[in-house]
């Protein structure tokens, strides 16, 4: 629901006065509870009845009771108050002990900044770590900073640091000896090792002046990092990605030559002011970015 000033909600100190009201009995009891008057107390319920257009209390001689409608309402309201002070509380809490929140895909928290996170903590910074394969808006959310793979261009924060994405054909080296594995002859009819997106396999055959077809062969997996367990498996050939992490045990690589995809991974921080945690990680992690880019160990 979008809320807008044609449908404006009523002053807060409104709804506090109708829930004291509510547990104290009384207009009076409220007002010295808020350490108000009886008649501002009377006042803001009165709002509160107006723009909820039904009466929320029964008024009678020794004090107020609320009506079935009132009670439901104000019941809710309590509850949500409740939790406006249980999130205000958190992060309240999360700021004290330098809580920093990273959203990022499955297989670069796994592969690349799982290994790091240790690094990363050892500096007092406490990170907590969101996986998803999807991209959710960092407007309005509770995510300081990302880690995406895509195209870049995204709005809702800022880009400040990439790091592009190098895919190798890799097979188990028990395979390794099996014919003729060149692209060209399609891994000797190898099934090839497929995550949830194509595109990295349907980039590499074009570059090879090829166009990917998948076979009945070809096994479709849930992710990347699922391919690359498949591999050293045996079970067919899988693209790594070399920025990612070292080649894993037992595979060897078929294409000596790693080829840039125009997809890459982009460091975004989000657009609102951040904790100094938050900043201090954002430096850490585009060093590591960079070191990444210029082959180090990141």
């Amino acid at each position: 629901m979008v809320y807008s000033l044609q449908n404006p909600l009523p002053p807060i100190d409104c709804l506090v006065a109708a829930l004291a009201a509510m547990e104290f009995g009384s207009f009076s009891a409220a007002a010295e509870a808020l350490d108000l008057t009886h008649a501002s107390v009377s006042r803001r319920v009165a709002t509160a009845e107006n723009w909820v257009g039904y009466s929320l209390f029964d008024r009678h001689a020794r004090g107020v009771r609320p009506t079935l409608d009132g009670q439901r309402l104000l019941l809710r309201l309590q509850k949500t108050f409740g939790e406006l002070e249980s999130l205000a509380g958190r992060r309240t809490r999360d700021t004290a002990r330098n809580v920093v929140r990273i959203q990022t895909t499955p297989s670069l928290a796994r592969f690349w900044l799982i290994p790091r996170l240790g690094k990363f903590e050892a500096r007092g910074i406490s990170i907590e770590l969101q996986t998803t394969a999807e991209v959710h808006n960092l407007s309005g959310s509770n995510i300081d900073i990302a880690i995406r793979f895509g195209k870049g261009g995204w709005a809702d924060g800022k880009e400040l640091a990439r790091m592009a994405s190098l895919h190798l054909p890799v097979v188990h080296k028990a395979l390794s000896g099996e014919g003729d594995l060149s692209s060209e002859n399609r891994f000797g009819g190898l099934p090839l090792l497929i995550g949830t997106d194509l595109y990295q396999w349907r980039g590499y055959f074009s570059r090879h002046g090829d166009v990917f077809k998948r076979r009945k062969k070809d096994r479709l997996l849930a992710d990347y990092g699922s391919t690359i367990d498949a591999a050293q498996h045996r079970l067919g050939v899988a693209l790594w990605h070399q920025a990612l992490h070292d080649l894993p045990a037992g595979l060897v690589v078929l294409d000596q030559e790693p080829r840039k995809l125009t997809l890459q991974y982009y460091l975004l921080a989000a657009h609102k002011p951040l904790s100094s945690a938050a900043q201090e990680l954002c430096e850490m992690l585009k060093r590591a970015f960079e070191e990444v880019a210029s082959g180090g160990a990141g």
